[in-house]
Protein backbone atom coordinates (compact mmCIF):
# COMPACT_ATOMS: atom_id res chain seq x y z
CA UNK A 1 0.00 0.00 0.00
CA UNK A 2 1.42 3.39 -1.03
CA UNK A 3 1.43 6.39 1.30
CA UNK A 4 2.69 9.04 -1.12
CA UNK A 5 -0.45 11.17 -1.05
CA UNK A 6 1.54 14.25 -0.01
CA UNK A 7 -0.95 16.81 1.33
CA UNK A 8 1.70 19.34 2.37
CA UNK A 9 3.29 21.85 0.00
CA UNK A 10 6.59 21.38 1.82
CA UNK A 11 9.36 19.82 -0.26
CA UNK A 12 12.32 17.91 1.11
CA UNK A 13 15.29 16.73 -0.96
CA UNK A 14 17.24 14.02 0.85
CA UNK A 15 20.56 13.23 -0.85
CA UNK A 16 21.83 9.78 0.07
CA UNK A 17 25.48 9.03 0.68
CA UNK A 18 27.45 6.20 -0.86
CA UNK A 19 28.61 5.22 2.64
CA UNK A 20 26.20 3.08 4.62
CA UNK A 21 26.97 4.64 8.00
CA UNK A 22 25.49 7.93 6.75
CA UNK A 23 22.43 6.15 5.35
CA UNK A 24 21.85 4.01 8.42
CA UNK A 25 22.18 6.67 11.09
CA UNK A 26 19.72 9.24 9.74
CA UNK A 27 17.31 7.28 7.55
CA UNK A 28 14.50 7.67 10.14
CA UNK A 29 14.41 11.41 9.32
CA UNK A 30 13.24 11.29 5.66
CA UNK A 31 10.89 8.42 6.49
CA UNK A 32 9.22 10.26 9.35
CA UNK A 33 8.96 13.48 7.31
CA UNK A 34 7.41 11.45 4.51
CA UNK A 35 4.93 9.89 6.92
CA UNK A 36 3.87 13.42 7.87
CA UNK A 37 2.72 13.95 4.24
CA UNK A 38 5.61 16.19 3.23
CA UNK A 39 6.81 15.67 -0.34
CA UNK A 40 10.12 13.89 0.23
CA UNK A 41 12.51 13.05 -2.59
CA UNK A 42 15.07 10.30 -1.95
CA UNK A 43 17.86 11.28 -4.32
CA UNK A 44 20.76 9.05 -5.35
CA UNK A 45 23.55 10.78 -7.24
CA UNK A 46 25.56 7.58 -7.71
CA UNK A 47 24.88 3.92 -8.34
CA UNK A 48 26.76 2.77 -5.23
CA UNK A 49 24.47 4.64 -2.83
CA UNK A 50 21.38 3.41 -4.65
CA UNK A 51 22.71 -0.16 -4.61
CA UNK A 52 23.30 -0.05 -0.85
CA UNK A 53 19.65 0.88 -0.27
CA UNK A 54 18.16 -1.29 -3.03
CA UNK A 55 19.91 -4.36 -1.58
CA UNK A 56 18.41 -3.56 1.82
CA UNK A 57 14.79 -4.63 1.45
CA UNK A 58 13.78 -3.07 4.77
CA UNK A 59 14.92 0.45 3.96
CA UNK A 60 14.01 0.29 0.28
CA UNK A 61 10.43 -0.79 0.94
CA UNK A 62 9.97 2.02 3.49
CA UNK A 63 11.51 4.63 1.18
CA UNK A 64 9.42 3.43 -1.74
CA UNK A 65 6.31 3.79 0.40
CA UNK A 66 6.87 7.20 1.97
CA UNK A 67 9.19 9.03 -0.44
CA UNK A 68 9.72 9.57 -4.14
CA UNK A 69 12.89 7.80 -5.23
CA UNK A 70 14.94 9.69 -7.84
CA UNK A 71 18.00 8.16 -9.47
CA UNK A 72 20.23 10.58 -11.33
CA UNK A 73 21.88 7.75 -13.25
CA UNK A 74 18.87 6.12 -14.91
CA UNK A 75 20.76 3.98 -17.44
CA UNK A 76 23.70 1.57 -16.86
CA UNK A 77 27.12 3.21 -16.70
CA UNK A 78 28.24 1.07 -19.63
CA UNK A 79 25.64 2.71 -21.86
CA UNK A 80 26.89 5.35 -24.34
CA UNK A 81 23.98 7.52 -23.15
CA UNK A 82 24.97 7.39 -19.48
CA UNK A 83 26.53 10.86 -19.36
CA UNK A 84 23.73 12.38 -21.43
CA UNK A 85 20.94 11.04 -19.21
CA UNK A 86 22.86 12.00 -16.08
CA UNK A 87 23.29 15.58 -17.29
CA UNK A 88 19.60 15.81 -18.24
CA UNK A 89 18.47 14.47 -14.86
CA UNK A 90 20.84 16.77 -12.95
CA UNK A 91 19.66 19.75 -14.98
CA UNK A 92 16.01 18.87 -14.30
CA UNK A 93 16.66 18.52 -10.56
CA UNK A 94 18.64 21.78 -10.49
CA UNK A 95 15.77 23.64 -12.16
CA UNK A 96 13.24 22.25 -9.68
CA UNK A 97 15.39 23.33 -6.75
CA UNK A 98 16.13 26.70 -8.34
CA UNK A 99 12.49 27.59 -8.95
CA UNK A 100 11.13 26.21 -5.69
CA UNK A 101 11.15 28.01 -2.36
CA UNK A 102 10.75 27.06 1.28
CA UNK A 103 12.26 23.61 1.01
CA UNK A 104 14.85 21.53 2.84
CA UNK A 105 17.81 19.80 1.22
CA UNK A 106 19.91 17.37 3.25
CA UNK A 107 23.43 16.45 2.08
CA UNK A 108 25.95 14.02 3.63
CA UNK A 109 28.94 15.97 4.92
CA UNK A 110 31.91 14.17 3.37
CA UNK A 111 35.27 15.10 1.96
CA UNK A 112 34.35 13.73 -1.44
CA UNK A 113 31.53 16.00 -2.58
CA UNK A 114 31.69 16.21 -6.37
CA UNK A 115 30.93 19.24 -8.50
CA UNK A 116 27.24 18.39 -8.99
CA UNK A 117 26.71 17.96 -5.23
CA UNK A 118 28.43 21.26 -4.49
CA UNK A 119 26.30 23.01 -7.12
CA UNK A 120 23.03 21.53 -5.79
CA UNK A 121 23.95 22.45 -2.22
CA UNK A 122 24.70 26.01 -3.35
CA UNK A 123 21.25 26.26 -4.98
CA UNK A 124 19.63 24.95 -1.80
CA UNK A 125 21.70 27.36 0.31
CA UNK A 126 20.29 30.29 -1.67
CA UNK A 127 16.73 29.13 -2.40
CA UNK A 128 15.87 26.88 0.53
CA UNK A 129 17.71 25.52 3.56
CA UNK A 130 20.77 23.37 2.93
CA UNK A 131 21.52 20.98 5.81
CA UNK A 132 24.66 18.88 6.11
CA UNK A 133 24.42 15.70 8.18
CA UNK A 134 27.28 13.71 9.71
CA UNK A 135 27.90 10.01 10.27
CA UNK A 136 30.15 9.32 13.27
CA UNK A 137 28.93 7.76 16.53
CA UNK A 138 31.87 8.29 18.92
CA UNK A 139 35.04 10.35 18.96
CA UNK A 140 37.31 7.94 20.86
CA UNK A 141 39.17 6.38 17.95
CA UNK A 142 39.43 9.41 15.67
CA UNK A 143 40.74 11.53 18.51
CA UNK A 144 43.62 9.14 19.24
CA UNK A 145 45.91 11.01 16.85
CA UNK A 146 45.84 14.00 19.17
CA UNK A 147 48.52 12.21 21.21
CA UNK A 148 50.80 10.17 18.94
CA UNK A 149 49.55 10.99 15.45
CA UNK A 150 49.65 7.60 13.69
CA UNK A 151 46.99 8.90 11.32
CA UNK A 152 48.97 8.41 8.11
CA UNK A 153 49.78 4.82 9.07
CA UNK A 154 46.16 4.18 9.96
CA UNK A 155 44.85 5.59 6.68
CA UNK A 156 47.50 3.58 4.87
CA UNK A 157 46.11 0.42 6.46
CA UNK A 158 42.58 1.35 5.54
CA UNK A 159 43.41 2.30 1.98
CA UNK A 160 46.01 -0.47 1.50
CA UNK A 161 48.37 2.06 -0.01
CA UNK A 162 46.65 2.19 -3.39
CA UNK A 163 44.44 5.24 -3.08
CA UNK A 164 45.41 8.88 -3.27
CA UNK A 165 44.51 11.01 -0.26
CA UNK A 166 41.31 12.96 -0.79
CA UNK A 167 41.45 16.72 -1.07
CA UNK A 168 39.86 18.47 1.88
CA UNK A 169 38.29 21.43 0.10
CA UNK A 170 35.43 19.66 -1.67
CA UNK A 171 32.71 20.47 0.80
CA UNK A 172 29.09 21.30 0.30
CA UNK A 173 27.50 24.67 1.05
CA UNK A 174 25.20 24.55 4.07
CA UNK A 175 22.96 26.76 6.18
CA UNK A 176 22.80 24.27 9.06
CA UNK A 177 24.45 21.06 10.23
CA UNK A 178 22.62 18.06 11.70
CA UNK A 179 24.31 15.80 14.27
CA UNK A 180 23.14 13.07 16.61
CA UNK A 181 25.42 14.05 19.49
CA UNK A 182 27.79 16.81 20.63
CA UNK A 183 30.86 14.63 20.08
CA UNK A 184 30.19 14.71 16.35
CA UNK A 185 30.49 18.50 16.36
CA UNK A 186 33.94 18.24 17.94
CA UNK A 187 35.16 15.70 15.41
CA UNK A 188 33.80 17.48 12.37
CA UNK A 189 35.28 20.82 13.42
CA UNK A 190 38.66 19.27 14.14
CA UNK A 191 39.12 16.74 11.36
CA UNK A 192 36.61 17.37 8.60
CA UNK A 193 37.01 21.05 7.79
CA UNK A 194 33.76 22.16 9.37
CA UNK A 195 34.78 25.63 10.50
CA UNK A 196 31.70 27.82 10.19
CA UNK A 197 29.79 26.24 13.04
CA UNK A 198 28.00 28.32 15.66
CA UNK A 199 25.29 27.74 18.21
CA UNK A 200 22.71 29.12 15.78
CA UNK A 201 23.38 26.89 12.78
CA UNK A 202 23.67 23.40 14.20
CA UNK A 203 20.92 20.96 15.13
CA UNK A 204 21.30 18.01 17.47
CA UNK A 205 18.85 15.17 17.00
CA UNK A 206 19.80 12.60 19.63
CA UNK A 207 20.15 9.15 18.08
CA UNK A 208 17.11 9.09 15.72
CA UNK A 209 16.42 5.39 16.28
CA UNK A 210 15.99 5.98 20.01
CA UNK A 211 13.29 8.58 19.43
CA UNK A 212 9.68 7.75 20.33
CA UNK A 213 8.40 8.75 16.90
CA UNK A 214 10.70 6.21 15.27
CA UNK A 215 9.53 3.42 17.57
CA UNK A 216 5.97 4.35 16.65
CA UNK A 217 6.90 4.27 12.96
CA UNK A 218 8.39 0.77 13.20
CA UNK A 219 5.39 -0.50 15.20
CA UNK A 220 2.87 0.85 12.68
CA UNK A 221 4.85 -0.18 9.60
CA UNK A 222 6.61 -3.46 10.47
CA UNK A 223 9.90 -3.99 8.63
CA UNK A 224 10.36 -6.34 5.71
CA UNK A 225 13.04 -9.01 5.98
CA UNK A 226 15.21 -10.40 3.22
CA UNK A 227 15.02 -13.91 4.69
CA UNK A 228 11.81 -15.77 5.40
CA UNK A 229 13.56 -17.63 8.22
CA UNK A 230 13.98 -14.33 10.10
CA UNK A 231 10.37 -13.31 9.42
CA UNK A 232 8.89 -16.46 10.95
CA UNK A 233 11.20 -16.68 13.97
CA UNK A 234 10.49 -14.61 17.07
CA UNK A 235 13.88 -15.24 18.68
CA UNK A 236 17.17 -15.19 16.80
CA UNK A 237 20.84 -14.57 17.54
CA UNK A 238 22.63 -11.96 15.45
CA UNK A 239 26.30 -12.13 14.47
CA UNK A 240 28.06 -9.18 12.85
CA UNK A 241 31.28 -9.58 10.90
CA UNK A 242 33.58 -7.43 8.80
CA UNK A 243 35.98 -9.07 6.31
CA UNK A 244 39.06 -11.29 6.23
CA UNK A 245 42.36 -9.49 6.47
CA UNK A 246 40.87 -6.55 8.35
CA UNK A 247 43.50 -4.49 10.20
CA UNK A 248 41.72 -5.32 13.48
CA UNK A 249 42.56 -9.00 13.53
CA UNK A 250 45.56 -10.67 15.11
CA UNK A 251 47.58 -12.70 12.62
CA UNK A 252 46.40 -16.03 14.06
CA UNK A 253 42.84 -14.89 14.71
CA UNK A 254 41.46 -13.74 11.39
CA UNK A 255 37.75 -13.76 10.64
CA UNK A 256 37.58 -17.47 9.78
CA UNK A 257 38.96 -18.39 13.22
CA UNK A 258 36.78 -15.95 15.16
CA UNK A 259 33.58 -16.80 13.28
CA UNK A 260 34.06 -20.52 13.83
CA UNK A 261 34.60 -19.95 17.56
CA UNK A 262 31.57 -17.65 17.81
CA UNK A 263 29.23 -20.07 16.03
CA UNK A 264 30.43 -23.15 17.93
CA UNK A 265 30.08 -21.31 21.25
CA UNK A 266 26.52 -20.23 20.43
CA UNK A 267 25.56 -23.77 19.48
CA UNK A 268 26.71 -25.10 22.86
CA UNK A 269 23.84 -23.25 24.53
CA UNK A 270 21.43 -22.52 21.68
CA UNK A 271 21.59 -25.64 19.49
CA UNK A 272 18.58 -24.88 17.29
CA UNK A 273 18.09 -21.10 17.48
CA UNK A 274 18.32 -19.29 14.14
CA UNK A 275 21.61 -17.43 13.72
CA UNK A 276 21.52 -14.43 11.38
CA UNK A 277 24.94 -13.34 10.12
CA UNK A 278 25.15 -9.77 8.86
CA UNK A 279 28.45 -9.07 7.06
CA UNK A 280 29.99 -5.82 5.93
CA UNK A 281 29.68 -5.05 2.24
CA UNK A 282 33.43 -5.73 1.75
CA UNK A 283 33.07 -9.41 2.67
CA UNK A 284 33.99 -12.11 0.17
CA UNK A 285 30.52 -13.66 -0.17
CA UNK A 286 31.83 -16.71 -2.06
CA UNK A 287 34.08 -17.50 0.89
CA UNK A 288 31.32 -16.82 3.43
CA UNK A 289 28.76 -19.02 1.66
CA UNK A 290 31.27 -21.87 1.42
CA UNK A 291 32.22 -21.41 5.08
CA UNK A 292 28.59 -21.70 6.21
CA UNK A 293 27.85 -24.59 3.84
CA UNK A 294 30.64 -26.66 5.42
CA UNK A 295 29.03 -26.23 8.85
CA UNK A 296 26.00 -28.26 7.69
CA UNK A 297 23.69 -26.15 9.86
CA UNK A 298 20.36 -25.19 8.28
CA UNK A 299 19.66 -22.65 11.01
CA UNK A 300 22.37 -20.20 9.95
CA UNK A 301 21.50 -17.56 7.34
CA UNK A 302 23.19 -14.52 5.81
CA UNK A 303 21.15 -11.32 5.90
CA UNK A 304 21.31 -7.67 4.89
CA UNK A 305 18.56 -6.64 7.31
CA UNK A 306 19.46 -3.44 9.23
CA UNK A 307 21.14 -3.99 12.59
CA UNK A 308 18.46 -2.08 14.53
CA UNK A 309 15.73 -4.23 12.95
CA UNK A 310 17.58 -7.47 13.72
CA UNK A 311 17.93 -6.42 17.35
CA UNK A 312 14.13 -6.44 17.80
CA UNK A 313 14.11 -10.22 17.37
CA UNK A 314 17.53 -10.99 18.84
CA UNK A 315 18.22 -12.64 22.18
CA UNK A 316 21.68 -11.08 21.97
CA UNK A 317 24.25 -9.97 19.38
CA UNK A 318 27.90 -10.91 18.85
CA UNK A 319 30.45 -9.09 16.75
CA UNK A 320 33.87 -10.24 15.56
CA UNK A 321 35.88 -7.29 16.97
CA UNK A 322 34.89 -3.65 17.28
CA UNK A 323 31.84 -2.37 15.42
CA UNK A 324 29.68 0.76 15.40
CA UNK A 325 26.78 -1.67 15.00
CA UNK A 326 26.73 -1.61 18.81
CA UNK A 327 24.84 1.70 18.72
CA UNK A 328 22.30 0.37 16.24
CA UNK A 329 21.78 -2.90 18.10
CA UNK A 330 21.32 -1.82 21.71
CA UNK A 331 18.43 0.58 20.98
CA UNK A 332 16.06 -2.27 21.84
CA UNK A 333 17.86 -2.98 25.12
CA UNK A 334 19.47 -6.25 23.98
CA UNK A 335 22.86 -7.55 25.26
CA UNK A 336 25.90 -7.08 23.02
CA UNK A 337 29.13 -9.12 23.02
CA UNK A 338 32.32 -8.09 21.26
CA UNK A 339 34.66 -11.01 20.65
CA UNK A 340 38.12 -10.85 19.13
CA UNK A 341 41.88 -10.76 19.49
CA UNK A 342 43.43 -7.62 18.12
CA UNK A 343 46.51 -7.06 15.96
CA UNK A 344 49.68 -5.39 17.23
CA UNK A 345 48.94 -2.51 14.91
CA UNK A 346 45.54 -1.91 16.49
CA UNK A 347 46.97 -2.25 20.00
CA UNK A 348 49.53 0.46 19.23
CA UNK A 349 47.02 2.70 17.46
CA UNK A 350 44.23 2.44 20.01
CA UNK A 351 45.51 1.00 23.33
CA UNK A 352 42.02 0.73 24.91
CA UNK A 353 41.21 -1.67 22.00
CA UNK A 354 37.47 -1.03 22.19
CA UNK A 355 34.73 1.27 23.49
CA UNK A 356 32.18 -1.56 23.83
CA UNK A 357 32.33 -1.83 27.62
CA UNK A 358 32.21 1.94 27.99
CA UNK A 359 28.78 1.91 26.35
CA UNK A 360 27.38 -1.11 28.17
CA UNK A 361 28.50 -4.03 26.00
CA UNK A 362 30.67 -7.02 26.93
CA UNK A 363 34.22 -7.55 25.60
CA UNK A 364 35.82 -11.03 25.56
CA UNK A 365 39.04 -12.31 23.96
CA UNK A 366 39.11 -16.04 24.72
CA UNK A 367 36.68 -18.73 23.67
CA UNK A 368 36.34 -19.83 27.31
CA UNK A 369 35.22 -16.34 28.37
CA UNK A 370 32.91 -16.11 25.38
CA UNK A 371 31.20 -19.37 26.35
CA UNK A 372 30.82 -18.26 29.96
CA UNK A 373 29.24 -15.06 28.78
CA UNK A 374 26.80 -16.79 26.42
CA UNK A 375 25.83 -19.34 29.08
CA UNK A 376 24.55 -16.56 31.33
CA UNK A 377 23.39 -14.13 28.65
CA UNK A 378 19.70 -14.42 29.60
CA UNK A 379 20.57 -13.06 33.03
CA UNK A 380 22.17 -9.95 31.54
CA UNK A 381 20.05 -6.89 30.84
CA UNK A 382 21.33 -3.98 28.82
CA UNK A 383 20.89 -0.72 30.73
CA UNK A 384 19.36 1.51 28.07
CA UNK A 385 18.60 4.28 30.55
CA UNK A 386 22.27 4.45 31.46
CA UNK A 387 23.28 4.68 27.80
CA UNK A 388 20.77 7.46 27.14
CA UNK A 389 22.17 9.44 30.05
CA UNK A 390 25.72 8.76 28.87
CA UNK A 391 25.07 10.08 25.35
CA UNK A 392 22.99 12.98 26.68
CA UNK A 393 19.92 11.70 24.86
CA UNK A 394 16.88 13.96 24.55
CA UNK A 395 13.46 13.21 23.08
CA UNK A 396 12.94 15.48 20.08
CA UNK A 397 9.82 15.64 17.94
CA UNK A 398 10.60 16.56 14.35
CA UNK A 399 8.62 18.13 11.55
CA UNK A 400 9.37 20.41 8.61
CA UNK A 401 9.57 23.53 10.78
CA UNK A 402 12.04 21.92 13.20
CA UNK A 403 14.64 22.03 10.42
CA UNK A 404 13.45 25.11 8.53
CA UNK A 405 13.15 27.67 11.32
Amino acid sequence: MKDKNCTSANKIFWFFSNQFVYIDMFIPVPLELGRQKNKVYSIFLCERGYGLVKDNITYYSWLNRFTIIKKISTVPRESPFWKLFRIINLFSLSLEMLFSSKYLAFFPYTRAADLSTKLLSLIAYVRGVSIAYGGIYVINILDTDADHNPKKEFLGKLQKGNRKPRRVNKYIKYNKVLFCNKDQIYIYKRYHGLKELSQSNHLILSHPKLQNWWKDFVDKYPPSYDREEISINHNIISVFITFQGCFFYDEDSDLDVLLKEILSSIRLFFPKTLIAIKPKAQINFIWLNEFIHKLNDDNIVITNTPVSVLSKKSIFGVTACLSNALFEFVINGKPWIEYGRYSQFWKSYYPPLTFTEEFGGIFTQSIEDLQKCISSIKEKNFDLKRLKKQIDFKDVNIDFDFFFK
